[in-house]
């Protein structure tokens, strides 16, 4: 056999192998990605937006080049900061101070150090992990304080 031979073979090898690792991550990507329900609603049962709503921003995020200026989950993130890291900071801050303003009729930064602590606990013990997720029904509960925070963020930019 020439030396040819031996290279093509070799350059196929490799080839077969890097796109069967290549599709194996593609089925993991897909079957680990976060799932989108159906609606999203506050504690009260309003809805807040759907799937389709979620989806399309999806779409628009992906039409005006998003993708490039940044990543969500981490995908892209070579590229440009991951969002998903600053719209959990920015959600928590807005709940921080949803929290203080009902408590004390301050903002988070007007209160002195231990109230201050006294919050940062409770968004760590409370934030995130304890929503209302229910992936049989596909839908998502909300409790008001986050959705308040939630608005807040929009309206500020």
């Amino acid at each position: 056999m020439t030396d040819t031979k031996k290279l093509w073979k070799v350059l196929g090898g490799i080839l077969l192998v890097s796109f069967g690792i290549l599709l194996f991550m593609g089925r993991q990507i897909y079957l680990t990605m976060p799932p989108i329900p159906a609606e999203v609603r506050t504690a009260s049962g309003d809805t807040l937006y759907t799937k389709a709503d979620i989806q399309t921003g999806q779409k628009v995020w992906q039409m005006v080049g998003g993708h490039q200026m940044g990543s969500v989950w981490g995908h892209g993130s070579y590229v440009a900061p991951d969002w998903t890291a600053d719209w959990l900071h920015r959600e928590s801050v807005a709940l921080l101070d949803v929290w203080a303003v009902r408590e004390t009729g301050r903002t988070y930064e007007e209160l002195d150090p231990p109230q201050q602590a006294g919050l940062q606990a409770r968004l760590q013990s409370a934030h995130l992990g304890h929503l209302g997720l229910d992936l049989g029904a596909g839908s998502l509960h909300l409790p008001l304080q986050l959705c308040l925070a939630k608005l807040g963020i929009a309206f500020a930019g």
